[in-house]
C-alpha cells in the first residue's frame, strides 16, 4: 500500500505508511482499517509525547473494524 490518509467516521483521519497505521489526527466515530494493513504501530491511535503514549481529548473512537490481513497491534496502538 502507498502512504495515505483515511477519514474516520465522524471526524479526523488516520495515516498509513506502507502496510502500517502510524498515526491519527483526532479520530472520532468509526474506524475501518483497510484490507492489506498488517500492523497498527505504537501510539497509532494515541499521541506520543516524549516517548510516552497518551489518549487525548477529542479521540472518540466508537467502533473499529479490522481486516483479516492485520497481524500486529503494537503496544498502546489504541
Amino acid at each position: 500500500m502507498a502512504n495515505s490518509i483515511v477519514a474516520c467516521g465522524t471526524s479526523g483521519n488516520f495515516f498509513i505508511s506502507g502496510t502500517s497505521v502510524v498515526g491519527t489526527n483526532y479520530c472520532a466515530g468509526s474506524v475501518e482499517v483497510p484490507t492489506g494493513i498488517t500492523n497498527i504501530a505504537l501510539c497509532a491511535f494515541a499521541t506520543a509525547i516524549g516517548g510516552n503514549c497518551y489518549t487525548i481529548k477529542g479521540n472518540a473512537i466508537t467502533t473499529v473494524s479490522l481486516p483479516t490481513s492485520l497481524r500486529t497491534i503494537s503496544t498502546y496502538g489504541f
